[in-house]
């Protein structure tokens, strides 16, 4: 596989905006879609790679409008983005497969699951954001409490702290250091030592940024907002994956989001973070290879 010209790929939406997408694993497997997270890119699927071609699957991963090589939509939610999906889909002659949501590419999960169960094989959910309630705050660090308090009450103001914020974690990590990290479980502060993941780091949230903040703002406005859709309405088998010591997305709130959900089967990991993702890599892969 053309590594570098698998991963940057785009085509166009009907309505004539461009979608970015990278494909990684075994381009010959079975297709399931990488929703990144808040921000993400293309390139976050990219440690899902060999795993990925170990296990037959192939794994798509486009970008959400405003992130990367894609165009913003302003205004779109969670079922436009079931949309641009189902349109990428057609485009690779796919007529099903699996999605996966990862952190803030969680919601996005959902969504494409209630709207458009007949296509879906399976979903999968790590380490996913639910509805930001007061509740789901509750067992955030301190810094992502803050931000939201101060989305929702200045989002102008929140808009120009996360264009610092994001800066500042760029120019950190092109130094070799981790981005702030304060208020992280003790397994997240341990994952972001290795070099391997400082590098990985760097060039999603460096693809992320590259037109701007707006689609991270408009997840946010998404995730802080009613859904448009009801997690009652998920209609296809869900695996859930979630670290017990996760401050970035609280394990309260993939509890409550696997007691919504129908048919869902929740794996927790006691010890583990945000990021487990790099050493679960194979097992979260397991559900779309189980077919």
């Amino acid at each position: 596989m053309d590594f570098d010209a698998a991963s940057r790929q785009t085509m166009r939406l009907g309505d004539g905006r461009a979608l970015g997408y990278g494909e990684y694993g075994d381009l010959n497997g079975h297709p399931c879609m990488f929703f990144h997270g808040t921000p993400g890119s293309r390139y976050q699927a990219s440690i899902l790679n060999e795993p990925a071609g170990r296990c037959g699957i192939r794994v798509i991963a486009p970008e959400r409008p405003g992130y990367g090589l894609s165009d913003f939509l302003p205004g779109r939610g969670f079922t436009d983005w079931a949309k641009d999906v189902g349109e990428l889909a057609d485009h690779l002659g796919l007529s099903r497969f699996a999605v996966m949501g990862v952190s803030g590419g969680g919601g996005y999960a959902c969504a494409c699951a209630a709207v458009m169960p007949e296509r879906l094989t399976s979903v999968v959910l790590v380490a996913a954001m639910g509805p930001a309630t007061k509740e789901a705050r509750q067992g955030m660090r301190a810094s992502n409490r803050f931000g939201m308090a101060v989305f929702d009450r200045a989002p102008g103001l929140a808009a120009r702290m996360l264009k610092w914020n994001q800066a500042q974690a760029i120019k950190r990590l092109s130094q070799g250091k981790s981005p702030e990290s304060r208020g992280m479980a003790k397994a997240d502060r341990e994952m972001l030592r290795r070099p391997e993941v400082l590098a990985w780091f760097l060039r999603d949230y460096t693809a992320a940024g590259q037109r701007g903040i707006e689609g991270r703002i408009r997840d946010l406005e998404n995730y802080c907002s009613p859904w448009e859709f009801r997690l009652v309405d998920v209609g296809v088998r869900v695996s859930l994956f979630h670290g017990e010591q996760d401050t970035t997305v609280p394990v309260a709130v993939a509890r409550k989001l696997a007691a919504a959900i129908p048919h869902c089967e929740a794996t927790y990991f006691p010890g583990e973070g945000h990021l487990f993702l790099f050493d679960h890599r194979e097992e979260t892969l397991r559900p779309v290879a189980e077919l």
